[in-house]
């Protein structure tokens, strides 16, 4: 039972961070929007990561963001093998 409530606490968080990353990032992005005259700048770039199972799907707009994925994707195929083999007392 214990495990199954580390792995709860664990999950949860991980959401909060992510909540709390995403707010950040929404109220940083507000701020730089403006520019001094007061004219808003338009420059959109997007990317992302699907992880399915341990392999990371990774897509971005342009190379820079696709570089930033490719290393976030790595980040968390990362955590979750070292969190698969340390819940299962491989390691």
């Amino acid at each position: 039972m214990e495990f199954i409530s580390q792995l709860t606490m664990l999950g949860i968080f991980l959401i909060v961070i992510g909540l709390f990353l995403i707010m950040l990032d929404i109220i940083l992005r507000s701020t730089k929007a403006l520019t001094p005259e007061g004219e808003v700048k338009r420059e959109i770039r997007g990317g992302g990561v699907i992880v399915i199972g341990p392999l990371p799907i990774i897509f971005g707009s342009d190379r820079k963001t696709a570089l930033i994925m490719g290393i976030l994707g790595a980040i968390i195929t990362l955590i979750l093998v070292i969190t698969y083999l340390y819940f299962w007392k491989v390691i």
